[in-house]
C-alpha cells in the first residue's frame, strides 16, 4: 500500500485516453469526519496529551468511545483512497496545514478511515504530534478518491485545475521518484500545469535543474475526490446533540422496562 502525505490538497471530464475505474458510490461526508475527530479526541484523552489542563475541551465527552465503533455498513464493503488533513487555525483567523496523510490505493474505507484519523494527526513526520490544547482550533478534512486515470503521456497539461489531484512518477538518470498532490492543491497555490508538475518532482524529492528531458519522463495519473470538512467547536456541538438524544432514548427504555415490569 502506498502511503504518502500532502502538504495542501486539490481534481472532470476529459480528453485523455486512460482507463477509468468505477465511479465510488461513497462520498466524503460529515459522518467520516464526526469518526475521525471521535477517534483522535478519544486517543487522545486515553493518553492524557500535554499541555495545559484541556478539561474544558474534554467535558461532555463520555461515551465517544462506544458511539466511535459504530459505522455505517456501506463503509466496511467499500474500497477506496482516502486521505485525513487537520488544518488548525492560527492568530489571524488563518487555516494552516497540521497535518495529512492517506493511501492511493484501494483500501477497506472503515479500516482506512480509522488508521488515518490518527496517523495525520500524531505521525505526520512534517509536524509535532496534534495535543490536546490544540483541539479547539482545529479543522479535520477527508477525501475520498476516486476516477483514477492515465494522463496522456508527454503531456503535461491533460488535467483540470481546480478538479483533479495528481500522482507523479518519474525515473531520472536511474532514479525514482514520485508524489501526489490532492484536487485543492495547484488552485489554492496559484499554479499552472507544469508549476503543479515542476512541485510534485520537488516533493517527491528532485532537487537538480528543470530541464526538458526530465519532464519528458514524469508520467501522470489524475483523479477525482470527494471532500467534507468539520471544525472541532461544531463538532463538539455535534457531539453534545447526539449524547442528549442517546440519554432521552435511554430514559424512554427505562420508563417501558418499568411499564412492563409494573
Amino acid at each position: 500500500m502506498l502511503d504518502t502525505d500532502s502538504e495542501d490538497e486539490g481534481g472532470g471530464s476529459s480528453s485523455g485516453s486512460g482507463q477509468r475505474t468505477p465511479e465510488l458510490d461513497v462520498k466524503a461526508s460529515l459522518e467520516m469526519c464526526i469518526y475521525a475527530l471521535d477517534l483522535l479526541t478519544e486517543e487522545l484523552n486515553l493518553n492524557g496529551g500535554e499541555g495545559d489542563d484541556e478539561r474544558g475541551v474534554m467535558d461532555g465527552m463520555d461515551g465517544i468511545k462506544e458511539e466511535q465503533q459504530e459505522v455505517p455498513e456501506i463503509w466496511k464493503h467499500t474500497e477506496c483512497g482516502l486521505f485525513v488533513t487537520y488544518n488548525k487555525k492560527n492568530h489571524r483567523g488563518d487555516w494552516r496545514l497540521r497535518g495529512c496523510i492517506g493511501t492511493l490505493t484501494k483500501t477497506n474505507l472503515s479500516n482506512a478511515l480509522k488508521t488515518y484519523a490518527l496517523v495525520a494527526a500524531l505521525r505526520d513526520h512534517r509536524f509535532e504530534p496534534i495535543q490536546q490544547g490544540e483541539l479547539e482550533k482545529l479543522q479535520v478534512g477527508v477525501s475520498v478518491l476516486s476516477r483514477f486515470e492515465s494522463c496522456k503521456v508527454g503531456v503535461l497539461n491533460d488535467w483540470r485545475i481546480g478538479r483533479h489531484g495528481l500522482i507523479m512518477e518519474c525515473t531520472y538518470r536511474n532514479k525514482r521518484y514520485s508524489a501526489t498532490f490532492l484536487p485543492e492543491v495547484a488552485k489554492e497555490q496559484n499554479w499552472d500545469h507544469q508549476e503543479t508538475v515542476v512541485h510534485l518532482l520537488r516533493k517527491g524529492g528532485y532537487d537538480g535543474s528543470i530541464t526538458s528531458d526530465l519532464l519528458d519522463c514524469v508520467k501522470l495519473v489524475r483523479y477525482q475526490s470527494t471532500k467534507y470538512q468539520l471544525e472541532y467547536t461544531e463538532y463538539l456541538k455535534l457531539v453534545m446533540a447526539r449524547n442528549k438524544k442517546r440519554e432521552e432514548e435511554e430514559k424512554v427504555v427505562v420508563k417501558e422496562e418499568i411499564k412492563v415490569n409494573a
